[in-house]
């Protein structure tokens, strides 16, 4: 199972999501997750990473007038990524504990 979301970047409020199976590509479900939200809300600018980038998206983005995270948005992006990717042993400490006995350490 797999949960598309689609999320306002300043108040976190859910516009929008789909479940859909574990095989279903987060690309297939941009379209009629930004039609659905942008019925709504107004759509400002939309982030994502390059799993979005089909020319029917950007189609779709220019049809409702909706701007793309631009470059200067991929460092924001990138830190975001790092403040939220647990690193080995540190968030998930069972997962080091069990490195070290599958490597024979105790």
């Amino acid at each position: 199972m797999r949960l598309h979301i689609l999320a306002d970047k300043k108040t976190g409020k859910i516009a929008g999501f789909r479940v859909t199976s574990e095989h279903t590509g987060d690309s297939k479900k941009f379209v009629p997750l930004v039609k659905e939200a942008s019925k709504k809300n107004k759509i400002a600018k939309v982030y994502g990473d390059t799993a979005y980038d089909a020319r029917k998206n950007f189609n779709l983005l220019d049809q409702l007038e909706i701007n793309r995270a631009r470059d200067q948005d991929q460092e924001e992006r990138e830190n975001a990524v790092q403040r939220f990717t647990p690193q080995k042993g540190r968030d998930r400490p069972h997962e080091e504990a069990r490195s070290r006995r599958m490597d024979g350490r105790n």
